[in-house]
């Protein structure tokens, strides 16, 4: 139990560090900085637009704040003035942000107007740069960023601004959850109807994950990417569309067919060519970082995708929302019959928008992408194979994930993957 601890100076530190706030408006971090013994000089530092405590008076502060907060809170006759009390939860949330209670009351002076919304972002923003994983903060990050829309916020710059702070604190802690996932709430919550932002966030996001192969949350996030881009009513950006054109080709070239395959039909290109130039990157990355997990569980999710995109073949609903079989292995006959059903009842388009009923394919055009879709089905079992067989006997972990990932693929995919030489 804390015991009370009196220090005359904790009010002098406090008024500094919220002096530091409101004069630097660029203010970036805050840490503690180790320093055991007091020098008769401020503890409060602040240089190059950071700031620091030293850690000699961080238990005496924090004593001092967290009494006067809970004095305070029993009160309830609110005697305690707002600006005194925004200064005590200033200091006792740097220090400790993990108190629900003292987020609660931010709350309460930022509903009073005794708080600036704006500012409390940047104060949130300085606060992760120490505790970049810290849950209640991006809570009350997102309960500020509900209060400034409904105010008439500019969406864009709040969306510019959310994205900056949740790569900034995933780049200061590894496999940081809490932080993809505010991202990923902000694309869904801020983000315009346009693709324009899932393109140039799934950009940025492959050189991220090729810089983190261990991160398994950065690349969960490139999958909510993958998902919004899949479900796209309109057409993706044309490089997208011809790497994803080349990535199955490339697919192709290397699984050994006799037949010479020069196209693929334009339905597929979207949804398989985002996929085939996932898996493309991802082979590049556990042979170049071998025995690296997270790899080869995001792999599994793009051959689940993978898998799915050809059992269905088509989208049932010009979303991307279709239901598909559970066998991976369609022959070609019931390949024809399902499309045929879809096309029958006005459903299917090859360029990603509903047929008019009278709107037909040709049994030469289901033939086609019938062909297609054998042909890939054939690459991605010969890409596994060659996958697993060029993994290097003298990496033991890098071949125990392999040996994993063929188990998976026989026991979850139904795939009996041929052994290369």
């Amino acid at each position: 139990m804390m015991q009370d601890d009196p220090f005359p100076a904790a009010e002098r530190i406090l008024l500094e560090i919220d002096a530091v706030f409101r004069k630097d408006p660029k203010l970036k971090e805050f840490d503690i900085v180790p320093v055991t013994a007091n020098h008769n000089k401020s503890p409060v530092l602040h240089v190059e637009h950071c700031l620091g405590l030293e850690s000699w008076c961080v238990r005496h502060v924090y004593c001092y704040t967290y009494h006067r907060i809970m004095d305070a809170r029993q009160l309830r006759s609110r005697r305690e003035d707002p600006a005194m009390l925004a200064r005590l939860l200033s200091g006792a949330l740097l220090i400790n942000p993990d108190v629900t209670t003292f987020w609660n009351m931010r709350r309460e002076l930022l509903q009073a107007g005794r708080l600036d919304m704006q500012g409390e972002l940047h104060f949130i923003a300085v606060l992760l740069s120490r505790k970049p994983k810290c849950t209640e903060a991006f809570a009350h990050r997102k309960w500020v960023v509900r209060r400034l829309l409904l105010a008439g916020a500019d969406k864009d710059a709040l969306l510019e601004e959310e994205l900056q702070v949740s790569r900034y604190a995933a780049d200061r802690y590894p496999n940081n959850y809490h932080a993809w996932s505010h991202r990923m709430w902000c694309l869904a919550n801020l983000a315009p109807a346009t693709s324009a932002i899932l393109h140039k966030e799934w950009a940025a996001s492959e050189a991220w994950v090729s810089s983190h192969v261990s991160d398994h949350s950065g690349m969960q996030y490139r999958q909510f990417l993958l998902d919004r881009l899949l479900e796209l009513k309109h057409s993706v950006s044309e490089d997208i569309v011809d790497t994803g054109r080349k990535s199955i080709q490339q697919l192709l070239s290397h699984s050994q067919n006799e037949d010479n395959v020069d196209f693929v039909q334009s339905a597929l290109i979207k949804s398989v060519g985002l996929i085939a130039s996932e898996l493309l990157l991802n082979t590049d990355l556990i042979l170049r970082f071998a025995g690296h997990e997270a790899l080869w569980c995001h792999r599994r999710y793009l051959l689940v995708s993978f898998k799915k995109i050809l059992n269905c073949r088509t989208d049932m609903n010009g979303t991307g929302g279709c239901r598909y079989s559970s066998s991976i292995c369609v022959t070609r006959s019931r390949c024809a019959e399902k499309l045929s059903e879809a096309v029958s009842s006005g459903h299917v388009n090859t360029e990603n928008a509903p047929l008019e009923r009278d709107q037909k394919l040709s049994s030469q055009e289901l033939g086609a992408l019938d062909r297609d879709l054998c042909h890939l089905q054939g690459a991605m079992m010969w890409h596994e194979a060659k996958l697993i067989s060029g993994c290097q006997p003298d990496e033991l972990h890098q071949q125990r994930l392999a040996k994993q990932h063929r188990k998976w693929l026989s026991h979850v995919l139904k795939l009996d993957v041929p052994a290369v030489a």
